[in-house]
């Protein structure tokens, strides 16, 4: 007669005891001629996973694991989207602050590239007449310099005194310093 022994985990013992079956497998049952042995665990209580349960949860991690690696993705995409955008209005806002400071604005379009460090950008700027004498319409616009597409516009109108009304006043000022100055000196 064939006898094997099985070796049961405290678990199972535990268990098999409070169920009231016996220690043994396919206990009470009839011997069945030839068994393998997948036949020969029939009668234990399964413990594990099966396949479908496994592939299951591969699946499950591989849809989240994509998910989570397309949002760092987005994130860090509309970081650098972000960083480009204020690079560029840092240096549109600059473009304007070097007209106003400079003075003697000349209506029509200027071009020039942003420097060493910024070799990813060129610059555009028009000046022109917004209908006031001395008001002019300021458009800088920051161009990607490969593909020449638009990254930030800024406009703006600013203001100069024409030179001649700038002397005429200044003229007349200091002639009526002057008689002031001789008014009061009688």
């Amino acid at each position: 007669m064939f006898t094997s022994r099985y070796i049961l985990t405290p678990g199972q013992v535990a268990l098999r005891q409070a169920s009231g079956s016996s220690l043994r497998p396919n206990a009470g049952k009839a011997p069945s001629g030839l068994t393998t042995g997948l036949s020969s665990v029939a009668g234990w209580d399964q413990q594990g996973f099966s396949l479908i349960e496994i592939l299951c949860a591969i699946l499950v991690l591989a849809v989240a694991l994509t998910s989570m690696v397309q949002a760092v993705t987005t994130a860090l995409s509309s970081t650098k989207e972000s960083e480009l955008q204020t690079v560029a209005a840092s240096f549109a806002a600059g473009q304007i602050e070097t007209l106003r400071a400079e003075g003697d604005l000349r209506d029509g379009t200027t071009e020039g590239e942003c420097g060493e460090g910024l070799s990813l950008y060129q610059w555009q700027q028009t000046i022109a007449p917004a209908g006031i004498d001395g008001l002019h319409e300021v458009t800088v616009v920051v161009q990607n310099t490969k593909s020449g597409k638009p990254i930030y516009e800024l406009k703006t109108l600013l203001f100069e005194v024409a030179d001649d009304s700038r002397t005429s006043s200044t003229t007349s000022r200091r002639d009526s310093t002057s008689q002031r100055r001789r008014n009061s000196s009688r």
